[in-house]
């Protein structure tokens, strides 16, 4: 009931929005720190770093370490 009354009121499921804000903040953390890949998946709530990079690949269309290496030299 809740999951229904979450996708009318946002237009996405809670996982989805969940994993919006994940990815978002791993991008600010893999930009702005030098934290390592599997440091920055665990301090986005991903145990797994491999499975991180699946789910990451497929919202951004970069490995998080190509976005990394885009973002960073366009500073």
């Amino acid at each position: 009931y809740l999951s229904n009354i979450f996708k009318d009121k946002i237009g996405k499921t809670i996982i989805s929005y969940l994993t919006d804000i994940r990815i978002g903040n791993a991008e600010d953390l893999l930009i702005n720190t030098q934290l390592k890949v599997y440091e920055v998946a665990k301090k986005v709530g991903y145990k797994n770093s491999t499975y991180f990079g699946q789910v990451f690949k497929k919202k951004t269309n970069l490995s998080p370490q190509e976005y990394r290496n885009i973002n960073i030299n366009k500073r």
